[in-house]
């Protein structure tokens, strides 16, 4: 039981979203564009241009 205590911890699951929310969004944002057509290859400069 220690162990999954440790797995489910807060501060983890916290960390875990504030870092996969910016690859979140580009990967939404590359969907909607494709869906409509456009070829975007900047994808990755605009994750890190903000």
């Amino acid at each position: 039981m220690e162990i999954l205590d440790k797995l489910v911890n807060v501060a983890l699951i916290a960390a875990t979203l504030r870092t996969t929310a910016p690859i979140l969004l580009v990967a939404l944002g590359g969907s909607f564009t494709t869906k409509a057509g456009i070829f975007n290859i900047g994808l990755e400069g605009q994750m890190l241009a903000g």
